[in-house]
Order: structure tokens, then sequence, then C-alpha cells
């Protein structure tokens, strides 16, 4: 699962929520069991504005994101 970083959100810089271990927000995630969200592990982190996940042939994740500065 691919989660955004919320641009100004609970106080934190975007920077800094999305390189915080602790947090979910600007991360790929993959989940242990996907029936629950309690049990994950980070893949990617510093993600700003991911999209388009897919996975190759030889099992690899593709996922595009959105630069730092916006104006996509």
């Amino acid at each position: 699962m691919a989660v955004g970083d919320h641009s100004k959100f609970d106080n934190y810089d975007r920077d800094e929520r999305s390189q915080d271990p602790k947090s979910p927000v600007g991360k790929l995630l993959r989940f242990e069991n996907p029936e629950t969200i309690s049990n994950y592990e980070i893949v990617a982190y510093g993600l700003r504005d991911p999209q388009g996940i897919t996975r190759s042939p030889d099992g690899a994740i593709w996922v595009s994101d959105h630069g730092p500065n916006g104006g996509d």
C-alpha cells in the first residue's frame, strides 16, 4: 500500500513525517496480513505522492512518485 505525505498534518513538516520510521505517512508498506493494518513492513520511505503501483514479472514492485517541489 502506498501512503502520501499529506503535506502539513499534525504539526509535522511533510519531509520529517515521511522520513519518520514510526509513521506510516510517506511510505510504501507491505502488510503481513492484509485483513489487519497493525503489522506492516516499510518497503520505501520519503514518498510525497506515490501512484501507479505495479509488479513486474520477476516480482519487483514499481511505484511512480511525484517530486518534492510540487507543480506536477
